[in-house]
């Protein structure tokens, strides 16, 4: 894993360092894009990491501005969707110590700014950073049945992208990108199991296209 991950950080940096290789033109050209009418930017993505060595995926929705498509920004919503498990020992109804399978969930909200350094139809690249906040904990069913919810834990997220997108049909697109999650947690299974790569394969729906399309219709 520590492999992968300096890989996926290695891939990442340098192409930030292709995207801001003149700090002049990246200011200008978010500068500029701003300065345009913006238009919808939503989308609901799926987004693959492990939770230890367990393959966990993240259900994603976003909605913010997007600006020229150069440059969007916007705030999203994540929960995990896979069913985790780990094994915790606790005290039941009973009072009497016993192992259980936990089940581990975790959500946040997360603002996210993305910048395309790179659009040539029907390619486009970009990076994609969102910061969260949220929180993580653990749901399980003890000897007698009786279902038991631990509190919850506030959770800090950086998540850093990079992104392409392969656009044949003005609706439709495929996507992919490698990326990294950091946490800082007040659970100590969350600070210790949560850090980790992420990958992203999607099919993409241009609902800003379609909506733009209605609307001049109309």
């Amino acid at each position: 894993m520590p492999f992968i991950a300096k890989g996926i950080f290695f891939a990442f940096f340098s192409f930030l360092s292709i995207a801001s290789y003149s700090q002049a033109d990246f200011f200008s050209s978010i500068s500029d894009a701003i300065r345009s009418d913006p238009k919808l930017d939503f989308k609901i993505d799926s987004r693959n990491s492990f939770v230890g060595s367990r393959y966990a995926r993240i259900l994603g929705v976003k909605i913010g501005a997007n600006y020229d498509d150069v440059f969007k920004v916007g705030i999203g919503y994540n929960m995990l969707l896979s069913e985790v498990r780990t094994n915790r020992m606790i005290t039941n109804s009973a009072g009497q110590r016993e192992l259980v399978s936990a089940r581990f969930r975790m959500r946040y909200v997360s603002p996210y700014a993305e910048y395309n350094f790179y659009n040539e139809s029907p390619f486009q690249l970009s990076i994609l950073v969102l910061t969260g906040i949220g929180s993580s904990n653990f749901t399980y069913q003890d000897l007698y049945g009786v279902e038991h919810v631990t509190p919850k834990k506030i959770n800090f997220i950086y998540e850093p992208y990079m992104l392409g997108e392969f656009k044949p049909f003005k609706y439709v697109g495929f996507g992919a990108g490698v990326g990294y999650r950091l946490i800082a947690s007040g659970n100590k299974y969350t600070q210790r199991k949560v850090n980790s790569p992420i990958y992203v394969f999607n099919l993409k729906i241009y609902f800003d296209e379609i909506w733009d399309d209605v609307t001049i219709e109309k």
